[in-house]
């Protein structure tokens, strides 16, 4: 497939979220303990990694638009659910399997060894904060994560976006349906009825509507790329900031100020041909693994920085290597996995078959 300049610019934007969303967790776990809550470094790695996942939300509603659209020009005008369905399972699916077979793997390290973290809790006497007490994992959790609703959001907890992405996807996939399948005016306005209860269902109070309308922000991206004028682009940019004002009216100048940097930064990825960067290409490739992964192999690491400070005492050049020596390791471990669970190509042939098998 040609890769645009374009998409080497998200490519761009994709790795650098991915990074800081890593590197603020490895700053929760690891140093925000001796920082606490409510700290000027808190606040401020707070805000970067929230602002990163704004990032994925936009980043995700683009692509799926796009994504939309090239299978409604590849089959006539009109949506090939199918093909929808299997890129999206493809995609989504293997490098999350191997984020449950990370978490339980976790879990099962700390239970057989008896780390902190299974009989004790996870923090050394010297924290004032702590990510998790305990690492936890039952049966009900790895269920409700397999049909991605919320589990393991205890041992794994970057998985809540993800989990809102893929209600933002049946979301998008069904309004779609109503609009490009060619079926009669009494089956859209079924079909609507059920996207709005659908959506009444999974997101029952106004502020669950706060990142869905990020995500929708890069939808407006494709859209006013494709079809509308500066003037309805701006039209656009700021009804979606008096949605959020509104939504969100406690934070209303860190929301209006995300907003402005984020969409700039979109814009410009969109718009520019900006340098290539070969190390930021080859984290882009891995950015997924890397999001879903990180978390539990983070605890595990303090899990083991908290059995060694019980032996040899507090240190913060200990606590400074096993932060290094995690970061290293889960880049590796990622860059490694993503190889094998982020083929998508892959996948796809053999989702496709699979169904092809069932329905035959």
């Amino acid at each position: 497939m040609r890769t645009t300049q374009k998409n080497i610019n998200l490519d761009h934007l994709r790795a650098i979220s991915a990074l800081l969303v890593f590197f603020s967790h490895v700053f929760q776990i690891f140093w925000l303990p001796i920082f606490g809550m409510d700290t000027w470094p808190h606040n401020v790695v707070h805000i970067i990694s929230e602002s990163a996942v704004l990032v994925f939300f936009v980043l995700s509603g683009y692509v799926i638009s796009t994504s939309l659209s090239k299978n409604i020009n590849r089959n006539g005008g009109r949506l090939k659910i199918s093909e929808y369905c299997v890129n999206r399972i493809s995609r989504i699916y293997p490098p999350f399997l191997f984020s449950i077979l990370i978490a339980s793997l976790v879990f099962t390290i700390v239970k057989l060894f008896g780390l902190p973290g299974s009989a004790w809790t996870l923090a050394t006497s010297q924290d004032i904060y702590h990510a998790r007490e305990y690492i936890t994992l039952n049966i009900s959790e790895l269920l409700t994560a397999l049909v991605l609703y919320k589990g393991l959001l205890e041992i794994n907890g970057p998985l809540w976006s993800l989990y809102i992405e893929v209600k933002m996807y049946l979301f998008a996939g069904l309004a779609t349906v109503i609009f490009f399948t060619g079926i009669n005016s009494v089956y859209k306005f079924l079909f609507l009825c059920i996207l709005l209860i659908f959506i009444k269902m999974t997101f029952p109070l106004l502020e669950h509507l706060y990142y869905p309308i990020w995500w929708f922000i890069g939808v407006l991206f494709y859209i006013t790329e494709n079809y509308f004028s500066k003037v309805g682009s701006l039209v656009c940019f700021l009804v979606t900031l008096l949605l959020l004002a509104f939504i969100n009216n406690e934070r209303i100048y860190s929301t209006i100020f995300q907003l402005i940097i984020i969409c700039s930064l979109f814009a410009t990825a969109l718009v520019y041909r900006l340098p290539e960067n070969r190390t930021l290409i080859n984290i882009s490739s891995f950015s997924y693994t890397l999001y879903v992964s990180h978390f539990p192999l983070l605890l595990l690491a303090y899990s083991m920085f908290s059995f060694c400070i019980q032996l040899i005492g507090q240190s913060l050049v200990v606590r400074a290597i096993f932060s290094l020596l995690a970061t290293y390791l889960i880049l590796i471990l990622a860059r490694r996995f993503a190889v094998y669970v982020e083929d998508v190509a892959f996948f796809q042939r053999n989702v496709s078959l699979i169904i092809r098998k069932v329905l035959a």
